[in-house]
């Protein structure tokens, strides 16, 4: 793993550790040595390399991995990213053999030839990968700084009392107890055939497998069928029109997923979904993030293929607070989303531009 996770390896698990015999012959890792895995499962992945950049005495090569020691100078960020570069892993890829797992010849990895720049020119362009590397490192630690800050609001302003640990100021309130049957309702999704779904405009049909789609988590922006009026009015189907509305699946596998999603427009869901539709006692942006907290799957009854009723989701217990103070609550959270999609997006972008890199710098 610390060969497929790094295309340069700075810093080495120490802890895996293993007794060699004195007449015992193993082979030592050294500084600057350029290591491959041998065999995977897929063959994307055959020969992923790592370039060993740290001095540490006493570290041998298991017998997943196959090393080559250099007898030239290399910026080792630089031929760290070119071994992973389309132009060089195209090259491996035809070289992989297996069915069920995937093998490389040695021989043959070592006959390919590499295109490489002075070093001078290999320096500047790993100052460029190394930059992004570190850029990529801050977003992600930022990111989980921001995750860990959300858990602990959510943990904290939404409990299972009357009094939930944090307060904005000027709220005292006690919290009312409700189940969600009286502060909404439930509804089931119906079947479609796949030939009398729409084209690309009308009234969106949203499916379980829509849940895996990329994208905001709080707005129906993904689904990929639509339903024509006319089609509704002949077949007597009505969409979901009392919006916001969060729509889950229903039955089978998903169910463990636990992901959910709301919308704010009109909709038709399949059979193996259902919706929980507010009604006005809520603050939407609080009854969204009251979702994120309500664990669904221990309400699912267990049978060959998990599976939700109405009354099961209309009879879990939430504590409600007045609006005013949903409201604040609400905001409060969405803005940390907002800074948690910003970073995100960033990040995405940055990963963009390295696969871009990636491609068009090694040739």
């Amino acid at each position: 793993m610390e060969v497929l996770n790094n295309p340069v390896l700075k810093n080495i698990d120490l802890t895996n550790k293993v007794e060699i015999k004195e007449n015992e012959h193993q082979n030592k890792v050294k500084r600057n040595d350029i290591l491959f895995n041998t065999s995977s499962e897929t063959p994307e992945e055959v020969a992923t390399s790592t370039v060993v950049d740290v001095n540490q005495n006493n570290l041998y090569l298991n017998s997943f991995c196959f090393g080559f020691r250099p007898n030239v100078q290399f910026s080792n960020y630089y031929i760290g990213y070119y071994l992973r570069s389309n132009h060089f892993r195209s090259r491996v890829f035809c070289l992989a053999q297996g069915i069920s797992r995937y093998n490389i010849s040695k021989k043959s990895l070592i006959k390919l030839k590499l295109s490489l720049p002075k070093l001078e020119e290999q320096d500047k362009i790993s100052r460029i990968f190394n930059q992004i590397e570190l850029l990529l490192t801050l977003y992600e630690r930022k990111l989980k700084l921001l995750s860990q800050v959300k858990k602990y609001f959510l943990d904290n302003l939404f409990t299972e009392k009357e009094y939930p640990n944090l307060r904005f100021k000027g709220f005292t309130d006690a919290w009312e107890q409700r189940k969600l049957g009286q502060v909404g309702k439930t509804q089931s999704g119906v079947g479609f055939p796949n030939e009398e779904q729409g084209g690309l405009e009308g009234i969106p049909f949203f499916k379980v497998s829509d849940m895996n789609n990329p994208g905001n988590e709080y707005e129906m922006v993904n689904a990929n069928n639509y339903v024509k009026d006319d089609q509704l009015a002949r077949k007597k189907w009505h969409p979901i029109k009392s919006v916001p509305a969060v729509i889950f699946a229903k039955v089978g596998a998903a169910i463990m997923l636990n992901r959910k999603r709301l919308v704010t427009r009109p909709f038709l869901i399949d059979n193996n979904s259902m919706a929980y539709i507010f009604d006005d006692s809520w603050d939407i942006n609080f009854g969204k993030n009251i979702f994120e907290t309500i664990n669904l799957p221990r309400y699912a009854q267990v049978g060959a293929l998990p599976s939700y009723n109405g009354s099961d989701i209309q009879g879990i217990k939430i504590f409600l607070p007045r609006k005013n103070e949903q409201s604040k609550i609400g905001i409060f959270i969405m803005t940390i989303n907002e800074i948690i999609t910003l970073y995100e997006n960033k990040q995405q972008h940055l990963t963009k531009i390295k696969k871009t890199l990636l491609n068009t710098m090694f040739i």
